[in-house]
């Protein structure tokens, strides 16, 4: 089993060596996979070579499941709290959001008021202003005007 092994490996081998004698370009669009891909196998060979070296008893394993266990209890906790404070947040915004939403729609009414008086005023000839106005603003208007007349 082990011949067969080490044959299929050799076979591979010459059968790659082959293909890139004959088509060269294949081998610079492969040649960054195959050395990232060779390093993360020999990485992984490496950490569990290690593990089994170690020679860990039973114990060591539990506590250090157990140690894994509350740091993911304790990673879940802040997630959960996390996603309870951007829920409240949320909440919090989208009512903002509606409160400014309506100011918006107010602003733009009182606008579109303001655009249709000031064409409004523009058609008019000025004693038709004067008497478009309340009896208040007439003689706050009156007031004002005379106030800025000066006989000499």
């Amino acid at each position: 089993m082990k011949n067969l092994i080490i044959t299929i490996i050799i076979i591979l081998v010459v059968f790659l060596a082959v293909l890139f004698i004959i088509h060269p370009e294949w081998l610079e669009k492969v040649w960054m996979w195959l050395v990232g891909f060779a390093g993360i196998i020999g990485a992984s060979f490496k950490k569990i070579a290690n593990f089994f070296k170690k020679g860990r008893s039973i114990k060591e394993i539990d506590e250090d499941n157990e140690r894994i266990k509350n740091e993911f209890l304790k990673i879940k906790n802040e997630i959960n709290d996390t996603n309870e404070r951007l829920k409240r947040e949320r909440d919090i915004h989208s009512r903002e959001i509606v409160l400014l939403e309506k100011q918006l729609s107010d602003k733009k009414l009182e606008l579109e008021k303001n655009k249709q008086l000031i064409d409004k005023i523009k058609k008019m000839a000025p004693i038709e202003y004067i008497d478009s106005l309340s009896e208040e603003e007439k003689k706050k208007f009156k007031e004002e005007t005379t106030n800025d007349i000066r006989f000499y």
